[in-house]
């Protein structure tokens, strides 16, 4: 099978639809387009610079939000978020630094949108796009039908990436090849793996392009599915233990370490949250949290042991595998992680870039991390956005969402306020906490402007 063409009929498809969607002038709809070019990652195409379905929906967006800005500037004022306009004004800041500081010589040099020349505007208009999606949000959640559709389109996403990656993994433990992850210079990966306790353990990545771009995505949808279910104030169509498990299940076998970690750490936040909606949902999210870890570890079992993959020696556990790609990967590799680097490099080498940064995107080019069609990104939205950004940028949008956070905490908690919007603003706060964690590993600043841009609308709508 051509995936190669078929990549490009999807991305063409997806600029049509984002077009006529921009012409009828429907923010919710280009939205929806962008929560589903998320998950279809794996369709990307090289021309200067990587371009997926999600970043050609985020060009309309930010085209849509230029040209509609009645429809957003008083919403803006009335969530309070008006400090989202320093963060845009300070990537441009970011952007002289970027030529302000001397860059070190480098063996080899990449070129085109990747030179660096260019490579400032590329990464500042993904700080701009991103930063743009919040705008959308506010200009297309202005009801509380949409609101209410949103959260019923993201995990009407989040499960059909599950349902494929369910079909990858019956694929892959049949001997059969699924989908490869395209890479740009045409040296696609048959699949991604990594080895634990001598055993090459496969992961999932459905169409997302990578396994830690779909556990990017499910992580939020897995604190949705499971807050609505143990609050139980709130029954959608996917409040269902079946959607669960599978979202669940999918999002375990991605075996991402920074998505696996910010689980771990988002769930204590989620205890706390639902612990302040009653002692009664905190033993139901306790005992549901307990049975979907002995379900995943019975179900690793049955797999493992009716698998046709060859073993050298018996099958690691799930637990196994889970602690030697968290714990053991965390510890053997710490000098050789990409993120300790560029922190060392920042704080070691580079102290002029600590309070703005050194310019969107410039860190390959001090690091050395170029070739000559690309360059070795960072993976951790964080330590991106420190690198890009510096203190003082970075310090700006945690301040931003933290207020997003306490204006929505306020409301939210049932001493402060009863209404229909309660049970959305609990599951969305949840996923926000998880987009919040997982940035720390992965790139999901643009899932956090999403969540806090629902967050403030459902406000909105009690304020109303």
């Amino acid at each position: 099978m051509n995936y190669e063409i078929i990549c490009k009929a999807v991305l063409i498809a997806f600029a049509a639809a984002g077009a006529f969607v921009l012409l009828r002038g429907r923010p919710d709809w280009l939205l929806w387009l962008l929560l589903a070019g998320m998950n279809l990652g794996g369709f990307n195409w090289y021309a200067g610079t990587i371009i997926t379905p999600a970043k050609i929906m985020m060009a309309f967006g930010l085209v849509y939000v230029v040209l509609h800005r009645d429809k957003w500037v008083s919403r803006v004022a009335a969530s309070g978020s008006s400090l989202i306009y320093a963060c845009f004004a300070f990537v441009g800041v970011s952007v002289g630094m970027a030529y302000l500081i001397g860059l070190p010589p480098n063996p080899i040099e990449s070129s085109g949108f990747q030179g660096a020349a260019l490579r400032p505007f590329v990464q500042a208009y993904t700080h701009v796009s991103i930063l743009a999606s919040f705008l959308l949000v506010l200009s297309a959640l202005t009801s509380k039908r949409k609101i209410f559709l949103f959260c019923d389109f993201y995990i009407g996403c989040a499960l059909f990436s599950s349902l494929v990656g369910v079909v990858q993994f019956a694929m892959v433990h049949s001997g059969r090849e699924f989908m490869p992850i395209l890479r740009w210079n045409a040296e696609h990966s048959d699949f991604a793996a990594f080895s634990a306790s001598g055993t090459l353990v496969q992961r999932l990545y459905a169409f997302a392009g990578e396994p830690k771009t779909l556990s990017t995505f499910l992580l939020p949808a897995v604190f949705m599915v499971l807050t609505s279910l143990v609050t139980g104030a709130w029954r959608p169509w996917w409040a269902r233990w079946w959607v669960l498990g599978v979202i669940s299940f999918v999002f375990l076998f991605t075996f991402s370490t920074a998505a696996l970690i910010s689980f771990a750490l988002g769930f204590v936040v989620l205890f706390w949250i639902v612990g302040n909606l009653g002692v009664e949902k905190l033993v139901a999210l306790a005992g549901v949290g307990c049975l979907a870890c002995t379900l995943a570890l019975t179900v690793d079992y049955v797999l493992a042991s009716r698998s046709k993959i060859p073993y050298s020696e018996s099958p690691p556990s799930l637990s196994e595998v889970v602690h030697d790609r968290v714990v053991g990967r965390i510890s053997d590799q710490r000098e050789d992680i990409t993120e300790f680097q560029a922190l060392k490099y920042l704080f070691g080498q580079k102290p002029v870039g600590l309070l703005a940064g050194l310019g969107p995107g410039m860190f390959a080019f001090h690091m050395g991390r170029t070739w000559e069609k690309g360059i070795e990104p960072i993976d951790s939205g964080w330590v991106v956005m420190l690198m890009d950004l510096g203190i003082a940028g970075t310090g700006l949008f945690l301040y931003w969402i933290f207020g997003v956070w306490l204006r929505n905490l306020n409301w939210i908690m049932p001493s402060q306020a009863r209404s229909e919007m309660l049970p959305v603003g609990v599951v969305s706060l949840a996923s926000f906490v998880g987009a919040v964690f997982v940035n720390a590993g992965t790139s999901a600043t643009s899932l956090i402007c999403l969540f806090a841009g629902i967050l403030e609308a459902a406000h909105l709508q009690v304020l109303a």
